[in-house]
């Protein structure tokens, strides 16, 4: 049986228009995904009932993803140097493992 799930990673209050209700507030949905505990809230005020919630944020271990090594794969995509200045050492690009 397939399962349907829903992600949101953005804090803000939840439309009412025909999609936002399709999307949250279908039967069909088995689960969602929150990055944090203030994105659930909002998808509870919007009327999804916390068991049905999961909250797993969106962040990566330092240790994990070492600065240089985000750089040895701009370098390995033929990246080259960033554009930009990263705000933080979190904002990078970096090899993912799934487990």
């Amino acid at each position: 049986m397939p399962a349907f799930a829903v992600t949101r990673r953005v804090v803000f209050p939840i439309k009412r228009n025909l999609f936002s209700r399709l999307k949250y507030l279908s039967k069909r949905i088995d689960g969602y995904v929150a990055i944090s505990e203030a994105v659930r809230s909002e998808l509870m005020k919007a009327g999804v009932t916390g068991p049905r919630i999961e909250v797993i944020p969106s962040v990566i271990d330092a240790a994990f993803a070492p600065p240089e090594e985000g750089l040895a794969l701009r370098r390995e995509l033929g990246l080259g140097k960033a554009p930009w200045s990263p705000p933080s050492p979190i904002t990078r690009i970096s090899k993912a493992r799934i487990t």
